[in-house]
């Protein structure tokens, strides 16, 4: 049986001066959330936006997707980190261009290269796709980057509180290039 989410919005107004909100979702946990094309487009400045929402949804499949394929494998994560960034541009029409996601977790007993499998599984799941996006691909990729040197490798770090528990920051899963 398919499950079935909805969400209902209004609008007033022309798309440069106008606004709207988001009145109410099924599940009713979001209500009244205002938006315009001015938060879409430049500073929120309290609104959110479509592409605001999308990283809501590309973030949270991909933590139950990161989630299930750990246990699967036998491991619980203490913590899961994951944000996902959306880009919203303007080439000749504006277009959702990119939704990149990084992940960042504390899981014990995984070694850095069962973490890093285990996120590469997670993105195949593609429990978010992005077949509205200009040039969406079938092909995902996996990039890692240290923070500093941008070098393209997996950073790990060993938490002092646990030896057999791993830290890592795999960024740069892109559903959307």
């Amino acid at each position: 049986m398919a499950e079935i989410r909805w969400a209902e919005t209004t609008w007033s107004g022309d798309l440069l001066s106008g606004s709207g909100s988001i009145d109410y979702v099924s599940s009713g946990v979001l209500a009244r959330l205002p938006v315009t094309w001015a938060s879409r487009t430049e500073a929120s400045n309290g609104r959110t936006s479509p592409e605001e929402l999308l990283a809501m949804a590309h973030s949270s499949c991909f933590a139950m997707a990161f989630s299930n394929v750990l246990a699967k494998a036998g491991h619980t994560a203490e913590r899961l980190t994951i944000r996902a960034t959306v880009t919203f541009e303007k080439r000749e029409a504006w277009t959702v261009a990119s939704s990149a996601v990084s992940v960042h977790g504390k899981v014990p007993g995984i070694s850095e290269a069962d973490f890093a499998a285990a996120a590469e599984d997670a993105k195949e799941e593609k429990s978010f796709t992005a077949e509205d996006a200009e040039d969406a691909k079938e092909e995902k990729s996996l990039i890692a980057e240290d923070a500093k040197e941008k070098n393209n490798k997996i950073k790990f770090q060993e938490r002092e509180d646990n030896a057999k528990a791993h830290t890592g920051d795999i960024l740069g899963f892109d559903t959307m290039r």
